[in-house]
């Protein structure tokens, strides 16, 4: 299986709801990518259509789900993110653009807590493409600012490696079937281990 990743940035993007943000200020922008051997009709299924289930696919995602009454992946459809057992770090995130015909959507994070980053200047696309002779890549278009915007590039690593322990987890999940979480995703790295 061919993989790569471009770059660094967040699994998931944080901003407030399109129409309110603002993108005013200076923002990094990342660009990551990976290809997998799956449909482009599944990729899109588990990541934009399953929105509400990201802790599925995400191994520092502790727990998800959907808020304000969605039940799946649409535009406006809302869903709570806790990266700890206690719930002291969370976001509410929310589709802020859907397009399923092209494969694309944008989320944003309408509130966080414990969480770096400036939901007025930061927003990441989704996008699947089909390839041509089978298999699918998973892109995302991050551009972000931090909350104090001075450690934006001191977390870019971080960043990076968040979003490729995401993309690997996507992959896996719709490779086994299996959730991905902190204790299972040793089972991941060993799979994705160079030879």
């Amino acid at each position: 299986m061919i993989k790569h990743a471009l770059a660094t940035t967040v699994l998931f993007a944080a901003s407030t709801p399109a129409m309110a943000q603002s993108m005013s200020k200076k923002f990094h922008t990342i660009v990551a990518e990976r290809e997998m051997e799956h449909s482009a009709e599944a990729v899109w299924h588990a990541v934009a259509e399953d929105y509400g289930n990201i802790a599925n696919t995400h191994p520092q995602i502790y727990a998800s789900e959907y808020l304000s009454g969605s039940v799946a992946g649409s535009l406006g459809a809302e869903r709570s993110c806790s990266f700890d057992a206690e719930g002291k770090a969370w976001t509410y995130e929310r589709i802020a653009e859907w397009d399923p015909e092209n494969m694309r959507f944008v989320n944003t994070v309408t509130s966080s807590e414990n969480y770096p980053l400036d939901t007025d200047n930061t927003r990441a696309t989704y996008i699947v493409e089909a390839l041509p002779g089978g298999g699918s890549v998973l892109r995302l278009e991050m551009d972000y600012r931090t909350k104090p915007a001075f450690i934006g590039g001191i977390v870019g690593k971080q960043f990076e490696t968040l979003l490729d322990q995401y993309l690997m987890s996507v992959d896996y999940h719709l490779t086994t079937g299996e959730s991905v979480n902190r204790e299972t995703f040793e089972q991941v790295l060993s799979l994705n281990a160079a030879p």
